[in-house]
């Protein structure tokens, strides 16, 4: 990789960046909370010689909370499967958050170890469990309902014409603060279908991807992003992942996976990985049976925990 993608400044309007001036017709900002949930995704590039720290920005993030029935919620990180199997090269995935006063810190992950694919690689997801975050951070994870399972999708009448937008991060000083969130907006073209494509760069492989596909204005390093659909009665829904964006001169090419891969200009269709696959990752499978095992030895230690109150009570008694 040799260097970073040359993309526009977003306009800032109202204490948000879009990457493209809003219309009337679209969807408003999603709240605080939302716009809280993504973070972004860095690799260590040798060659990257514009950049103050050496990292060079290949894709988002979002966080997703599972409630466990006791005690906090599950916490994960959602990516594209793509962008985390390009990173395996350079060792070290880190993901940026954005602290409480304005700066950032990077924590370092192993893309071939700290990260879980789908079972199916036409969803092209990848999930990161979170033990642990720094402190400081301003991170709020969207709870699982709110990811649109495909029942769901059908019984709000989602289809052609919906406007949608996504959250990503754009980070307009690197040297003084952190990434601070950019608004970008898009509509449904078509349904769900698979979709056969590559991506841009020296190690681009075929791949089928199953997605919506979402006429969209957009430039690279959104892949990952998590997708909203309001609906007309103003009801917010995640409807699902920003995977790539089809190249208007070259159809076969997607612009999202950004390691050697360079795109400075907009595109204009966007593939959206469906909540529900996101929901099929988490719910089953390595992560599931992670979690539960995780949650019965919570409640291991609550019960040992009740217990010992409970003799010092009486001891003191």
């Amino acid at each position: 990789m040799s260097g970073t993608t040359r993309r526009p400044i977003p306009w800032l309007l109202g204490g948000s960046y879009y990457r493209t001036l809003p219309r009337a017709d679209h969807p408003q900002p999603p709240d605080v909370r939302l716009r809280r949930s993504v973070v972004s995704l860095y690799v260590e590039d040798d060659e990257a010689t514009d950049t103050p720290d050496g990292k060079v920005l290949v894709g988002t993030a979002f966080a997703v909370a599972v409630e466990s029935g006791e005690g906090e919620p599950f916490n994960y990180l959602v990516s594209t499967r793509e962008v985390v199997r390009r990173s395996i090269r350079f060792n070290r995935l880190y993901v940026r958050y954005l602290l409480a006063d304005g700066g950032y810190v990077d924590t370092p992950t192993i893309p071939y170890d700290d990260w879980y694919p789908h079972p199916d690689p036409r969803s092209d997801i990848a999930v990161h469990p979170m033990t642990e975050t720094p402190s400081d951070v301003q991170l709020q994870p969207v709870p699982l309902s709110m990811l649109t399972s495909d029942e769901e999708a059908k019984s709000l009448g989602v289809g052609p014409g919906d406007r949608l937008l996504s959250v990503g991060q754009f980070q307009p000083h690197p040297e003084r603060s952190g990434p601070r969130p950019v608004i970008s907006h898009g509509s449904v073209y078509l349904m769900p279908q698979l979709v056969a494509t590559r991506v841009l760069g020296p190690d681009s492989t075929p791949m089928e991807v199953e997605g919506y596909l979402a006429e969209w204005r957009e430039w690279g390093g959104g892949a990952g992003s998590p997708v909203f659909r309001r609906s007309p009665h103003g009801d917010t829904v995640l409807l699902g992942m920003l995977h790539s964006h089809v190249h208007t001169e070259d159809p076969e090419a997607m612009g999202e996976a950004l390691l050697d891969g360079q795109p400075n200009q907009e595109f204009g269709i966007a593939v959206v990985v469906p909540a529900q696959r996101v929901r099929e990752v988490l719910e089953a499978g390595p992560i599931a049976e992670a979690r539960a095992q995780a949650a019965e030895t919570r409640m291991i230690e609550k019960i040992k925990r009740e217990r010992d109150e409970a003799i010092d009570a009486l001891a003191v008694a």
